[in-house]
């Protein structure tokens, strides 16, 4: 993924994020049937479909993490309706999902030797920059590590990495 994102694509495709008559044209589109629900199962399909969408195809799990966010933002959460998200959802959806790629992009040109895993050594080579993309005052790079190493084997996982971002409200740029 390292330098691979088409940022112009992804916002092109995503434009429901900033303007609400483009999301609502892509929820409708999304469901075809009216139900006023979009199964991530669609959205998936929707996803393999679109060029200039490849990040997400080949890392499902941004997509699955940032549904999971946004079924938590619903009352309805833990329903039946688990597979699904709901109009009021899809906004939040798709702008976690955007921020993902940009935490997810920022992983994998962290980790040089590109084995899906952050060891100690890529993390305090890169702590200066990490350090200030996030509103959390962390000053002391090896606790940061173990913190972020939750299962404590010595590397950090994506989806380490995103719990961490998120929690910590970094911010990344995306063009």
């Amino acid at each position: 993924m390292k330098g691979e994102v088409d940022w112009e694509k992804v916002n092109y495709h995503l434009a429901g994020i900033v303007d609400p008559v483009k999301r609502d044209m892509l929820f409708t589109s999304l469901d075809p049937t009216g139900t006023g629900n979009v199964r991530l199962g669609a959205f998936l399909k929707w996803v393999s479909t679109t060029k200039g969408l490849e990040a997400f195809q080949r890392k499902p799990f941004l997509l699955h993490n940032s549904f999971n966010y946004a079924k938590n933002l619903s009352p309805s959460a833990g329903s039946a309706e688990n597979e699904t998200i709901q109009r009021s959802e899809f906004g939040p959806f798709l702008m976690h999902l955007r921020t993902n790629l940009a935490f997810a992009q920022f992983f994998h040109q962290i980790d040089e030797d590109q084995n899906a895993k952050i060891t100690k050594e890529e993390f305090i080579k890169v702590w200066p920059s990490i350090s200030n993309l996030v509103t959390t005052p962390i000053t002391d790079p090896l606790l940061a590590f173990e913190k972020l190493d939750q299962d404590e084997n010595n590397a950090i996982t994506l989806g380490e990495f995103l719990t961490w971002a998120w929690k910590n409200k970094m911010t990344v740029k995306y063009v």
